[in-house]
């Protein structure tokens, strides 16, 4: 099991043969959802923000959008930029089974729509960047190594030198997303190898840099780590990016093992959570009062 891929997603992009734009996405959408025995609910509220949230919604969505979903395992996006936006993210270095989610539901969904394919340029689709198979790989990575170490420039260029079709997003909670650039030309299961190489690769260099750094930087790594989790347990302002600065911290110290925590499942359900949430504040109270309420939830998870 690997210890740097932290989620694996997989997105399908496709259109009905029909012009852009013109598909009943409430009757489409509930059409579908009988047909996979799955929820509909509208395109914005909560619930999206939540889906979002686990990276099941790749893009913002407006209230003529449907969504169809099965709890966390894919959402179905109905009348968004495209007609249909498959997805599904899986926690950990679980691409194969990520994959196998969106092509059981794009098979299943091809039932019941003709989609709009080129027999030369294969799906159609409103971005000229998605034509071909539609597919975009994500994969998200901890590597606070070689963030902290500003190594991870170097590797990437590397990876692109090469010719591997990834780019990278650096955050502020030391994870690094991986996914192709091309989508025309290669093969559904080609896409998947060249990110999952290129992950294996940040993957082997991150352990031998935070071995280094372990190494030689001891003590300011162990400060940094107890100072983040002091804040993220007694701080009664947080700006949000401080917020995600400290969570990467204290997943850094659960990663070496100077911290624990009840679960794995529960620290991850904390770290994205806030993306997700509805911040209940009184008039009164600050949306940095608010994050540092819900900061101090992680007693809950690394202390029982």
């Amino acid at each position: 099991m690997s210890e740097t891929i932290l989620s694996s997603s997989v997105t399908l992009r496709r259109n009905a043969c029909l012009p852009f734009k013109r598909i009943d996405a409430s009757s489409v959408a509930n059409k579908i959802g009988s047909v996979l025995n799955a929820q509909v609910t509208d395109g914005v509220g909560s619930l999206s923000k939540a889906l979002s949230a686990k990276g099941l919604i790749p893009e913002p969505t407006s209230s003529s959008a449907r969504l169809i979903y099965d709890g966390s395992r894919y959402c179905v996006t109905v009348g968004g930029s495209d007609h249909f936006i498959i997805c599904s993210s899986i926690r950990e270095n679980n691409l194969k089974e990520a994959y196998a989610v969106v092509k059981n539901l794009d098979d299943r969904i091809a039932e019941c729509v003709k989609y709009a394919f080129h027999p030369t340029f294969g799906f159609e689709t409103l971005s000229l960047s998605d034509v071909g198979t539609g597919m975009r790989v994500k994969l998200k990575l901890f590597t606070p190594a070689l963030l902290i170490s500003k190594t991870i420039g170097r590797y990437m260029r590397s990876l692109m030198a090469e010719g591997v079709l990834t780019e990278a997003t650096e955050t502020e909670d030391f994870t690094v997303y991986l996914s192709n650039k091309r989508t025309l030309g290669v093969t559904e299961s080609e896409i998947c190898e060249s990110v999952l190489n290129a992950a294996t690769y940040l993957e082997a260099a991150e352990k031998q840099m935070l071995q280094k750094l372990i190494e030689s930087e001891a003590s300011a790594i162990k400060d940094k780590i107890l100072r983040a989790y002091g804040t993220l347990t007694n701080c009664a302002i947080l700006p949000e990016n401080e917020f995600f600065e400290y969570v990467g911290y204290v997943r850094l110290g659960l990663h070496i093992g100077l911290l624990k925590c009840v679960s794995t499942e529960a620290f991850e359900d904390f770290a994205v959570g806030l993306k997700g949430l509805e911040l209940n504040r009184s008039s009164d109270a600050s949306k940095e009062e608010a994050i540092a309420l819900y900061a101090r939830s992680l007693t809950e998870i690394l202390t029982r």
